[in-house]
């Protein structure tokens, strides 16, 4: 999984689910989760949804996440509360397309505490990309404890399906690295493959918001 964004200092609010789809439901399924499905022309007429994405796993067809990315917790909450008929009336006629549905997880503005107070100093959480390799690297090599990985294992992080790996970084506003945690999703489990914060931010929490 992805999360592109130009601005270091503010993510969206996300909603990710896994889907296990019916045998010979697949294209009914992608129809009504897809871009001119019914889930999405709902979310479009809210205020506050930005976008939503249908990722399929290319090693297994019939498993799909969706992530529905929204302004912030309020608005989407503010959707659940004010359109809860019509959106069990949508989920009521897709559940017949799935065999399971399971709600990862709902993943807040990574560069705020949960008070909505800004973290200290000038960094912010966001997804890392090829881009951040170097400086990852970099970092690493100040942390004698952590996992010393060579660039093509890095590069791999990011050439793998996105359903099974995650990788974000604690950067400041120049983008320098300062921070990063790796880690690999299987069925039901999450492996923390590497995490790593510079010397010179210790003892400050950060090691805890990116494994949050």
């Amino acid at each position: 999984m992805r999360i592109a964004g130009s601005n270091l200092h503010k993510l969206p609010y996300i909603v990710v689910r896994e889907f296990r789809v019916r045998p010979g439901r697949r294209r009914a399924f992608e129809k009504a989760y897809g871009p001119c499905g019914d889930w999405l022309r709902l979310f479009q007429r809210k205020p506050g949804h930005i976008r939503s994405e249908l990722v399929p796993d290319r090693e297994r067809p019939l498993r799909y996440l969706t992530l529905d990315f929204w302004t912030s917790r309020k608005s989407y909450e503010h959707f659940m509360t004010q359109d809860q008929a019509e959106y069990q009336r949508i989920h009521q006629r897709c559940s017949r397309l799935t065999v399971s549905e399971t709600l990862i997880g709902e993943f807040d503005d990574l560069a705020l505490g949960p008070a909505g107070q800004d973290l200290p100093g000038p960094l912010a959480i966001r997804a890392a990309s090829n881009g951040d390799i170097s400086g990852m690297i970099e970092v690493a090599r100040e942390i004698s404890t952590c996992a010393q990985w060579p660039h093509s294992v890095y590069e791999k992080i990011f050439d793998a399906n996105p359903l099974h790996r995650l990788a974000f970084v604690l950067a400041r506003q120049n983008c320098a690295v300062e921070g990063f945690i790796v880690a690999s999703l299987g069925g039901e489990t999450c492996e923390v493959e590497n995490l790593v914060v510079a010397s010179t931010l210790a003892g400050q929490g950060w090691g805890k918001r990116l494994f949050d």
